[in-house]
């Protein structure tokens, strides 16, 4: 007596042969979502400057409003084409007189004017920013974490700078 004849190599092959197209679907949609989910994050499509643009503020901190008492004069800000965040921004604004304690932080020290300019491939400055030169404002930068950072504040008016460059 002989036992029954075990299901033909071609059924297997062929279960085979659509697992494996099935598993090649899945893994290609899976790259294609993970690419276009990493490319449109990146730099490559949010990059450009943008000048006097009223999203800028947002750009820079993640905030839609400024804070109470600031109003805003200028601004710019640019992110470069990259796979990583390089960009960074200028703002003028007026700053009312009580409005003008927040914008010293702890972590803040005074920095000599004379070497206060940024570091890296930034944009350069506009001409509205600091236009008296920074020697005639009191500059400030981050203890730690943002070397390129910067608040220039007019003691003579309401106007106050700030800029920074990541990279």
């Amino acid at each position: 007596m002989t036992s029954p004849a075990p299901r033909s190599e071609s059924y297997h092959e062929a279960r085979m042969a659509r697992s494996r197209k099935t598993f090649q679907a899945m893994l290609s949609t899976a790259t294609m979502t993970l690419l276009l989910a990493a490319t449109a994050g990146c730099g490559y499509v949010r990059s450009g400057r943008w000048d006097g643009d009223p999203g800028n503020w947002e750009r820079a901190f993640g905030q839609r409003k400024l804070p109470p008492q600031w109003s805003l004069v200028h601004s710019r800000c640019w992110r470069y084409p990259h796979w990583s965040y390089e960009g960074g921004y200028y703002f003028q604004v007026r700053v009312a007189a009580a409005g003008r304690r927040s914008l010293v932080q702890p972590d803040y020290i005074r920095l000599d004017p004379s070497r206060a300019g940024m570091h890296g491939p930034c944009e350069p400055r506009p001409a509205w920013f600091a236009p008296k030169g920074f020697a005639e404002y009191e500059v400030w930068g981050a203890r730690q974490g943002y070397p390129n950072y910067r608040v220039l504040i007019d003691p003579q008016g309401s106007d106050v700078f700030l800029m920074d460059c990541l990279f």
